[in-house]
C-alpha cells in the first residue's frame, strides 16, 4: 500500500471558494490521502461546508479553533497529521488531479525528502498538465532557484514534505511572508530537491486573500524575513552568496512594487517605514554588482535602475501599471 500523505487545509471566511477547493483535493489519483481541514475562526459559512464534507469523504477530518492565522494553522495540522508525507493547500485554491501522485512519485523517484510543482494563476479555470515529467536538483541548486523565485517559489503548498523534516522547522506564528522564513530550512534537511516542472498548483488570487492584505506591518514582517533568510544562508556555501545578494535587491525591489500595487503611498510617509526601505535601498545599493546585473533579468535591472535614481518618482510611475498582471510582466 502506498503511504500515507496528510494534506493540510486551513480554513477562513472561504465559503465561495471551498467546495471547488475540496472536490480537487478528494478527486486526487492518490487516494490515500489524510485531509486535515482546520476552521481558523471562521465568520461565514466555511465551517458548515467543513461538515458537509467530513460526512461525504472519511478521508477528511475537522478541526475548529478561535482564530490564530496561517502559521499557527499550520503548525497544529502538522502536530495533528498521520501521514509520512505532508502536503499544504490553501482553502482558495485548486490543485490538479495529478497533483499528488505526480510529487510523491517525484519524491521516490530520487529518493529526496521534497518534491515541488509548478503552480498556475488563474481567475477563472486554471490549466493543468497531465503528462509526468521530473528531475532531480542539489538542495544548493533548489535554494538558487527559491532565490531567483521563478522555477521554485516561495510557496508552501506546490510542494510535498517528508513529514520529518518539520521535527525542528515550525512556522513563525502571527507573521505574514511566514513560507520565506520557513522553506528554506526545510530545503538545507533535504540533500536533494524532486522538481515536477509541471502546472499542477492552481493558484486563484483574490481580494482580500492574505498575500492580498498588504499594509506596514507587511512590509516589516516582509522585509525581516528575507533579511533573516540572507543572515542565515550568506557564506552557508559560496555559491548561493551572489543568489542572495540578487534575492536582496529584487527583495527591495518587490516591496516597492507591491506599494504602488496596493496603493500604499502612506508607507513612505511614516518615518519609521521610510527608514526600514531607505535602509534596505542602501544596503542594495552596495549588492547591486555588475555580477548580480549578469543573472538578473534585463527588465529587472531596468526597474532597479529606476527604484534607485528616485523612489517616489518610481512609485507614481508603476501607480500608472497597478494592474496585477501588468506588474508581473515587468517583474517576470
Amino acid at each position: 500500500m502506498k503511504d500515507l500523505i496528510s494534506v493540510i487545509v486551513p480554513v477562513y471566511n472561504v465559503k465561495n471558494y471551498l467546495e471547488k477547493c475540496l472536490d480537487s483535493i478528494i478527486n486526487q489519483t492518490y487516494k490515500n490521502l489524510e485531509i486535515i481541514l482546520i476552521n481558523d475562526g471562521s465568520t461565514d459559512e466555511s465551517l458548515d461546508i467543513c461538515y458537509m464534507y467530513e460526512k461525504k469523504d472519511n478521508r477528511i477530518k475537522v478541526y475548529n479553533q478561535e482564530n490564530h492565522g496561517l502559521s499557527y494553522t499550520r503548525n497544529r495540522g502538522i502536530e495533528l497529521a498521520r501521514g509520512k508525507y505532508i502536503g499544504f493547500v490553501d482553502s482558495d485554491d485548486v490543485i490538479s488531479p495529478f497533483m499528488y501522485e505526480f510529487l510523491y512519485k517525484a519524491i521516490n523517484e530520487y529518493n529526496s525528502k521534497i518534491s515541488i510543482c509548478d503552480f498556475v494563476r488563474f481567475s477563472d479555470k486554471p490549466t493543468f498538465n497531465e503528462t509526468y515529467e521530473s528531475i532531480s536538483l542539489t538542495k544548493i541548486d533548489a535554494i538558487k532557484e527559491l532565490m531567483i523565485d521563478k522555477k521554485i517559489a516561495n510557496h508552501a503548498v506546490d510542494k510535498l514534505y517528508l513529514r520529518e523534516l518539520f521535527d525542528d522547522v515550525k512556522f513563525p506564528v502571527g507573521k505574514k511572508y511566514e513560507d520565506i522564513s520557513t522553506i528554506y530550512k526545510l530545503f538545507l534537511k533535504s540533500e536533494f530537491v524532486s522538481y515536477v516542472p509541471c502546472n499542477l498548483y492552481g493558484y486563484y488570487f483574490r481580494e482580500g486573500s492574505i498575500t492580498g492584505c498588504y499594509n506596514k506591518s507587511a512590509v516589516k514582517d516582509y522585509i525581516k524575513a528575507i533579511n533573516e533568510r540572507y543572515e542565515n544562508l550568506y557564506d552557508y556555501n559560496n555559491e548561493l552568496n551572489l543568489y542572495l545578494d540578487m534575492n536582496r535587491v529584487n527583495s527591495i525591489l518587490r516591496c516597492f512594487l507591491d506599494i504602488a500595487q496596493y496603493k500604499c503611498i502612506s508607507v513612505l510617509k511614516d518615518k519609521e517605514y521610510k527608514n526600514l526601505l531607505y535602509n534596505e535601498l542602501v544596503i542594495a545599493k552596495k549588492l547591486n554588482t555588475k555580477d548580480v546585473q549578469k543573472i538578473n533579468t534585463k527588465k529587472k535591472n531596468i526597474l532597479v535602475k529606476l527604484l534607485f535614481l528616485n523612489p517616489y518618482i518610481f512609485y507614481y510611475i508603476m501607480y500608472d501599471y497597478v494592474c496585477y498582471g501588468m506588474l508581473w510582466f515587468f517583474v517576470k
